[in-house]
């Protein structure tokens, strides 16, 4: 095990970071790449060990992970996900474990279901389009073409359902 202060900063900064780091590449080129949620992945076990979680909990983790990644994998072959998001949802779920799957699931889908009105609303307005052929990064958003960047839903829902997990819980005792 290494040192407290050393683990609490591993569980401050190293899944938020990487779920925002996978919502902004989401959006900015509407790919996830695999490395990125490889580490997402690679960032529980570490972050699980150096803090002294028990191996049976971890097993509990692992398994909402799979869990998640084959409907994930369901989603994906039905075609109403891309396969970046099916893995960092899986990987989201590993970190929040069977305790916090749920409210994470429902938070996606409420803020996916957000993002994807913003994005027809914004695609059929005057304003948006005129923007786009300002601005290359929006007029890609906002193509007819293009899907949602649903990282963002994931990455914004994994961030709130975390900052209420026991990960956060465990450094801020009786708050």
């Amino acid at each position: 095990m290494i040192p407290v202060e050393l683990s609490h900063g591993l569980v401050l900064a190293v899944f938020p970071f990487l779920a925002i780091l996978a919502a902004l590449t989401d959006t900015f080129s509407m790919t996830i790449p695999n490395r990125l949620t490889a580490l997402v992945a690679l960032g529980f076990f570490a972050v699980a060990l150096a803090s002294g979680m028990a191996f049976s909990t971890i097993g509990w983790h692992v398994l909402t992970g799979a869990g998640m990644l084959m409907v994930g994998f369901l989603l994906f072959g039905l075609g109403w996900i891309g396969g970046g998001d099916a893995k960092l949802a899986a990987g989201a779920a590993l970190w929040l474990g069977p305790v916090y799957v749920l409210p994470f699931i429902v938070l996606m889908a409420l803020i996916g279901g957000g993002l994807s009105a913003g994005m027809l609303g914004l695609r059929l307005s005057p304003t948006a389009e005129a923007i786009g052929h300002r601005v290359a990064f929006f007029g890609r958003l906002l193509a007819d073409d293009v899907g949602i960047p649903y990282g963002i839903a994931i990455g914004s829902a994994a961030l709130i359902t975390y900052s209420h997990s026991f990960w956060i819980a465990q450094l801020t005792p009786g708050l």
